[in-house]
């Protein structure tokens, strides 16, 4: 097992960018090439990012080459398994973390660098898993 290292969002909407950066053992810019930016004044005219599912389909894109699959755990209680990493969505303002092999958070807001609390500490709305691509197969 590899030690999640810390991105920090490059961009003001980059969060999902550098989680996935995190949880994939990628750079931000390699990430970044692939999925697709919210332009900041559409968010701030609808609330909503519109490229949200383009941006998911990417990052599910990017684990397959990395040997992992994505598993949307579906609506709240979520379950983890340990060993595994994960991209916590919070309600703050559609904020994206990185959780590690042991349940610890990433927030990738360079603000908040330094924090690490359990991803169960947060309010989170959806929880994506990354498993190595044999690991699912066994369980199907």
């Amino acid at each position: 097992m590899s030690w999640m290292e810390y991105v920090a969002q490059e961009d003001e909407f980059g969060c999902l960018i550098a989680a996935a950066a995190m949880v994939l053992d990628l750079t931000y810019t390699q990430v970044a090439k692939t999925v697709p930016l919210q332009d900041p004044e559409i968010f701030r005219q609808t609330g909503k990012n519109l490229l949200g599912v383009i941006a998911l389909d990417r990052i599910e894109a990017l684990a397959l080459t990395r040997g992992k699959e994505m598993i949307d755990l579906g609506p709240p209680p979520f379950v983890t398994q340990d060993g595994l990493r994960y991209i916590a969505m919070v309600p703050a303002a559609n904020h994206a973390l990185a959780v590690d092999e042991t349940g610890i958070a990433f927030d990738p807001a360079p603000v908040n660098e330094g924090v690490r609390k359990m991803w169960s500490e947060y309010d989170v709305l959806a929880l994506l898993e990354f498993r190595p691509l044999e690991r699912f197969r066994d369980q199907v």
